[in-house]
């Protein structure tokens, strides 16, 4: 009688052990997958304010540069510079020069990709419109983002950056 009572314990000890595994797998699983979505850094929205303010090649007057800020908005309306440049194209290449000089992407480094969208939103029930997207590397795994928001009558302009680690 004594050794059955010793065997239902030995048993009832190694169900407890593999449910405690199980349970230890799960939550890990869990916390991993936790790191997947996107955290808000503050970090990138002084990125992308600071860069809304970077003067561009872009005549808009006489003796006035358009700053990035201005060009979301002309290139938005299909319009050129003054000094004969694509609003758009000076917009996409200072951007990206801005985000290359700023991060190190690529498979060696810790941040593997970035993805940057300026989307016009007139309102609250109307589609967004894309203005300009650059995207670069691997953004499958763990991402930081922020949004950067800039008025354009009557709506506004949401600039959302993401680092992808």
């Amino acid at each position: 009688m004594n050794r059955k009572g010793q065997e239902e314990i030995i048993g009832f000890v190694l169900i407890m052990v593999v449910v405690a595994v199980v349970a230890l797998i799960l939550l890990g699983l869990s916390v991993r997958n936790q790191n997947t979505g996107t955290r808000e850094s503050n970090e990138l929205y002084q990125f992308l304010q600071s860069s809304s303010e970077f003067t561009t090649d872009c005549k808009i007057r006489s003796t006035e540069y358009a700053r990035i800020q201005d060009l979301f908005g002309l290139c938005l309306d299909n319009g050129a510079c003054l000094n004969g440049l694509d609003s758009c194209d000076v917009l996409l290449k200072d951007m990206r020069g801005l985000i290359d000089a700023s991060w190190n992407i690529g498979n060696e480094s810790q941040v593997r990709g970035y993805l940057f969208v300026s989307s016009y939103e007139a309102g609250v029930e109307a589609s967004p419109e894309e203005i300009i997207r650059l995207e670069e590397g691997d953004c499958a795994g763990a991402r930081v983002g922020s949004s950067y928001l800039i008025p354009e009558f009557p709506g506004r302009i949401a600039n959302i950056f993401h680092v992808c680690y």
